[in-house]
């Protein structure tokens, strides 16, 4: 076999030399070798780590330099700004060593920083800027502020702020209407405004206002002392740090008026008849809430609660009791701090007091308690409507002093008519009586006892005479006794007073006939002059001067009147030539009494006709009654016109009774008080 040659020789690279294995034994030319290689690699490893720290040095010399020259352009650059009301004027802007940095003088704005990044307590930046206004500044107006550092002003940072208008109420609506005590009152703004605080003044009263959402500023009114229905001043004032700003509203304000019970299903002081539980109580604006309500039962000084239930309806509250309310007592309910859908509330309690009833009641019965005429009709009117087809004859009875009157009974809603089967007597006194266990028409009984005494009429009446029209002439006779006195009036027309004294004479006869004696009668003639009075004049409708048409001595058909005029045939054609006269002078001739008072106007005074005791009978009239009484000397001149043919002069001149001329102080008023222990007195002579 032919020998090869091996491939020539290649050298081999250090790496690849690197690798070769080291040899099975050890020596030193081998570790000589591999330190050399070990050596080789170590310079070789280092010279990357100096290279990439070479580098990395150099990218943060460069990122510094770049980071240093953006922060200053950043600083540096200055910033324009619109201020807002509305919220925190706060932006993004990095600031190195904050306590380093002092703030430029600004009339208007301050500049704070916020958002701090800190090292052991100590502030190395911060991230947030924000603009705070400390004062008004002019609206449209640019303002700077700047931020320098180390109070080094040509390199502050600077920030140009615009200053925008003052927010301005959107309108007065809150105030244009009364407003209420009870709720808030809010004022809406054309923008947010978190930066002013807002006052508001009513009558010299302050309270601060809240700045909430959407530019609303609400003030709390139910801080302030006023009162409902009333006119105030308001003003809404503006501030900043607690110094006056301006005023965006001044005006006057009106309350909302107080909430008031209009009407009530039950009156104050009325009476319950029926069994209704319900009471309802209207109001002048619809309701919110009743704030309290006391429904008591009323005995004496004892107060007895009552549980209610209540309903609210609109303008209506309805207050039902937890149960049916007792008969006969008492009760009050008092409603009070009532509100209103408005906000308004009672200015003071609304109370009721009532009662309910027991069974029907007599309120009125048709007759007097004197002087009912004989064949008169009973009506009793009683409190409620009857209940129908009850048998009244049970409940009612009728007497008199001789044991029951028969009668018949018939009920009409809440009335009842009894009447008598036979007439009541002469001057008779009587009894109506009622039971108890009368029904209403709620089926409601008790308390119906009732009774009244009267007396049927104890005066007869005639008629004397008529007028020249046709008139009646009416006399009242009290008694039947032999001892007579007559009391007469109106012989002038136009001295009505003297009617009104004797029709309240006749009265006092009827209610105190008990008075007269028994061997005496009283005469009463009211009027002897109906034409003349219902004329209003003097005379008689024959132009003719009754109290000259008597049969006296000095008679004369033609009289001189006062003022001294002459009429002719005012005297009559001839002594009691007129009914009137005949009347009264037939009356006198048929009865003869013992005592006549004649009564006129008006002169304050009494005049005898100085017949019999006259003129004694006149001094003790004029004692009692306080007039005048002239002794017989003293009264010739007391009148300035001539008196013939006169009622006293025919008296005195041809029958000797003693008469008295009565004149009143007036020709209209009813003097009876004055003279009513005088008439008595007279009444009662001898």
């Amino acid at each position: 076999m032919k020998n090869q040659t091996p491939p020539p020789h290649s050298p081999m690279r250090d790496d690849e030399r690197g690798s070769i294995a080291a040899p099975s034994s050890f020596g030193l030319p081998h570790f000589a070798h591999n330190f050399t290689l070990f050596f080789r690699l170590w310079h070789k490893t280092l010279e990357v780590r100096t290279r990439l720290a070479l580098y990395i040095a150099i990218v943060i010399v460069v990122s510094v330099q770049l980071s240093t020259v953006l922060y200053f352009v950043h600083f540096f650059t200055p910033k324009q700004t619109h201020f807002s009301y509305a919220t925190a004027n706060c932006q993004q802007s990095l600031v190195i060593l904050p306590r380093l940095h002092s703030q430029t003088h600004s009339r208007t704005y301050n500049l704070h920083l916020h958002d701090y990044f800190t090292v052991n307590g100590y502030p190395l930046f911060s991230r947030t800027l924000c603009i705070e206004q400390f004062a008004v500044g002019s609206p449209e107006q640019i303002e700077a502020v700047s931020l320098a550092p180390f109070g080094f002003t040509p390199i502050a940072k600077s920030v140009a702020v615009l200053t925008p208008e003052l927010p301005q109420l959107l309108d007065e609506q809150p105030v244009n209407n009364p407003i209420s005590l009870v709720k808030t009152l809010n004022f809406t703004l054309t923008q947010n405004d978190a930066v002013f605080a807002y006052w508001l003044t009513i009558d010299g009263q302050s309270i601060a206002c809240n700045n909430g959402e959407q530019g609303i500023i609400s003030c709390d009114t139910t801080l302030l002392a006023l009162e409902q229905g009333s006119q105030y001043p308001l003003e809404l004032s503006r501030s900043l740090n607690q110094t006056y700003v301006d005023t965006p509203l001044s005006t006057t304000v009106n309350t909302i008026s107080a909430v008031r019970a209009t009407n009530a299903s039950v009156s104050s002081g009325s009476i319950i008849f029926d069994k209704s539980r319900t009471i309802t109580i209207d109001f002048d604006k619809p309701l919110q809430s009743i704030g309290d309500i006391t429904f008591e039962q009323i005995d004496g000084d004892m107060r007895t609660s009552l549980d209610t239930e209540i309903q609210l309806n609109d303008y209506t509250a309805t207050i039902t009791p937890g149960a049916e309310l007792v008969r006969e007592a008492s009760f009050e309910l008092t409603i009070s701090n009532t509100i209103a859908q408005d906000g308004s509330t009672t200015s003071e309690p609304f109370t009721i007091a009532f009662t309910t009833s027991g069974g029907p009641r007599v309120t009125s019965v048709n007759i007097p308690n004197y002087g009912a005429a004989q064949n008169t009709t009973i009506v009793l009117t009683l409190d409620t409507p009857l209940k129908a087809g009850q048998d009244l004859n049970q409940f009612i009875a009728l007497t008199n002093t001789s044991g029951a009157i028969p009668f018949a009974a018939t009920a009409n809603s809440n009335t009842i008519t009894i009447a008598p089967l036979s007439p009541l007597g002469f001057c008779s006194a009587f009894t109506i009586s009622l039971r108890d266990g009368i029904q209403s028409a709620y089926d409601i009984s008790g308390g119906s006892a009732w009774q009244f005494s009267s007396r049927t009429v104890c005066r007869s009446t005639s008629v004397i005479g008529t007028s020249v029209n046709g008139r009646n002439i009416i006399a009242y006779r009290f008694g039947n006794g032999p001892k007579k006195i007559l009391y007469f009036g109106n012989m002038h027309g136009n001295e009505s007073s003297s009617k009104y004294i004797l029709d309240s004479w006749t009265s006092e006869l009827e209610a105190n006939f008990h008075k007269i004696a028994a061997d005496h009668t009283i005469i009463v003639v009211p009027t002897l002059n109906p034409d003349g009075l219902a004329a209003g004049t003097r005379y008689n409708a024959r132009n003719v001067d009754l109290n000259r048409n008597f049969a006296a001595n000095n008679w004369k058909p033609d009289v001189i009147v006062a003022g001294g005029q002459l009429v002719e045939g005012n005297g009559g054609s001839s002594p009691l030539s007129e009914p009137e006269s005949q009347a009264l002078a037939n009356l006198i001739l048929t009865e003869k009494p013992q005592l006549i008072l004649s009564y006129h106007a008006r002169g304050s005074l009494i005049i005898a006709n100085e017949s019999g005791n006259s003129v004694s009978l006149g001094a003790s009239y004029g004692s009692l009654s306080g007039l005048w009484a002239p002794s017989p000397g003293e009264s010739g001149d007391i009148f300035n016109y001539e008196t013939t043919g006169t009622l006293e002069g025919w008296t005195h001149d041809k029958l000797g009774i003693p008469t008295l001329v009565i004149e009143l102080s007036t020709y209209s008023s009813n003097e009876f008080w004055r003279h009513k222990s005088a008439m008595w007195s007279m009444a009662q002579i001898p």
